[in-house]
């Protein structure tokens, strides 16, 4: 299996499991005020990003120059 095989599977796996965790914490921490609202939705909307990328320099770690 290639790099890239295996890191779409494992981006759509983690992809899922953050969103279902993001999910379950926002109902503990929103919904007491709008500003705790805006930094909760702001950081799990950004912190994705950073697995993500880690992920897409893995495969591209694994190509050949050319």
């Amino acid at each position: 299996m290639s790099r890239a095989a295996i890191a779409w599977l494992a981006g759509i796996v983690g992809l899922a499991l953050y969103l279902f965790a993001v999910l379950e914490l926002a109902e503990l921490a929103t919904g007491h005020h709008w500003a705790i609202d805006l930094v909760y939705f702001a950081i799990a909307g950004i912190a994705w990003a950073f697995p993500a990328a880690r992920l897409m320099r893995w495969v591209v770690a694994g190509r050949p120059a050319g």
